[in-house]
């Protein structure tokens, strides 16, 4: 039996809402963990399932992983934010639960610049991302990788470019060690769909693919 059922972590951000609404058309029931349910409100779709919570909170991850098939997670952290590690300590969390629940499969975003892929940005993005505030928000995606990587699961991760709103759908490049070399953006339309539509892809399982749109 394949996959049928997702827990989305981030539900609520732009990329997210995308990549619930796009899940739901697939036929996929999905379980959200949201710190505020109310912004899910306008879904109003019998398989959608909005629990109110964190994924720092171990009960309250535990509870929203109960009858789903994987995971999938486009969680971010804010340069305002007073915790540092959240996407680290929520993916830590994540993946310990999945494998006690005997649970494989999950995608995770993070981005371009993340892990191994930092060599591969513009010498002004690997100035932004060591020198100013988005340093804390890249080296939360460089933790996040890292406990991803140790895991034993079906992992996936995808970095993507920078993002856009951009409607209109282009080709998708998807690279490896910059091989081709990515575009410099992605729209989250495209990005949604793509995290999606690979969750039974066995050939995305421990890859890291740079995704971007020409």
């Amino acid at each position: 039996m394949g996959i049928e059922s997702i827990l989305l972590l981030g539900a609520t951000g732009r990329t997210g809402k995308l990549a619930l609404r796009y899940a739901l058309s697939a036929g996929l029931a999905v379980t959200a963990l949201a710190r505020h349910p109310e912004k899910l409100a306008g879904f109003g779709n019998d398989r959608l399932r909005v629990l109110k919570g964190t994924p720092e909170d171990r009960a309250a991850l535990s509870g929203a992983l109960e009858g789903v098939d994987a995971v999938v997670s486009v969680l971010s952290n804010s340069t305002k934010s007073s915790q540092p590690y959240f996407m680290r300590d929520s993916m830590q969390n994540c993946l310990e639960l999945m494998a006690e629940k005997g649970l494989r499969r999950i995608v995770v975003v993070t981005a371009l610049g993340a892990g191994d892929s930092f060599q591969y940005l513009p010498w002004l993005v690997q100035f932004m991302a060591r020198h100013t505030k988005f340093k804390m928000i890249f080296n939360d995606h460089d933790e996040q990788e890292r406990v991803v990587r140790r895991s034993k699961l079906d992992w996936t991760i995808v970095r993507p470019p920078r993002l856009n709103n951009r409607r209109k759908a282009k080709n998708l490049i998807i690279s490896y060690k910059n091989k081709p070399r990515p575009a410099n953006s992605l729209s989250r339309r495209q990005l949604a769909k793509f995290i999606i539509d690979i969750l039974e892809e066995p050939e995305y399982f421990g890859k890291d693919p740079v995704v971007s749109e020409k």
